[in-house]
């Protein structure tokens, strides 16, 4: 079906109000697999307001220059700002794109890693949430196995804050019900986004 005349899905009008306000129009369509003309239409129709985007302070840009092994959603997450926001800022600081932001030699894609060795004296790096777990049950992990860290913190290796998903598919089923959790929360108005400050926080009448 031609995109032009595609209708938008709920998912996508959730996404565009979402990212309305860090994202260009011109990177929701990349994002979207739309038009610039098409995203432009449809955020005038959900009556959202003009792209702007505020500009960076010089502790933002900090955290970027240090954000070496770390990746550009860990750091729009911790920043408020929108992936693709934070990977151009970057480039604009000089770092070039972000896949060439070299990791710390302790790290991968943000995670802990170290050295162990297997059978037969083979040494090798893993990621150190899998050889925790490892540890933890007495086995090797399969290759199926992921563990899910139940704080989000991919630096809390703590045994108390990992668990053991038996596939891909149902650790990406737990990150996806966390995020429908705090979907149903935001539009539940018990968290508000302060437009002046940049963050989220808890309405005064919901904290407890």
């Amino acid at each position: 079906m031609c995109t032009k005349h595609r209708r938008f899905t709920d998912k996508e009008d959730e996404f565009l109000r979402s990212n309305c306000s860090t994202m260009s129009r011109r990177d929701m369509a990349t994002h979207l697999g739309r038009s610039v003309r098409a995203v432009e239409s449809r955020c005038r129709k959900l009556g959202l307001r003009k792209f702007q985007v505020h500009a960076f302070t010089a502790k933002e840009d900090r955290i970027i220059r240090a954000a070496k092994g770390r990746t550009s959603v860990e750091i729009a997450r911790l920043l408020g700002r929108a992936p693709a926001v934070v990977r151009m800022r970057a480039k604009r600081l000089g770092l070039g794109k972000w896949k060439s932001i070299k990791p710390n030699a302790g790290e991968y894609r943000g995670y802990k890693v170290r050295g162990i060795r297997r059978s037969k004296g083979k040494y090798i790096r893993i990621q150190e949430h899998r050889a925790v777990m490892e540890d933890h049950l007495g086995r090797r992990l399969t290759d199926s196995e992921r563990v899910h860290h139940i704080d989000f913190d991919k630096r809390n290796n703590r045994v108390r804050n990992l668990y053991l998903c038996d596939s891909d598919a149902e650790h990406r089923g737990i990150h996806a019900g966390f995020a429908r959790l705090c979907t149903g929360i935001f539009y539940g108005g018990r968290v508000m986004f302060d437009r002046t400050m940049g963050a989220y926080h808890l309405c005064e009448t919901n904290k407890l």
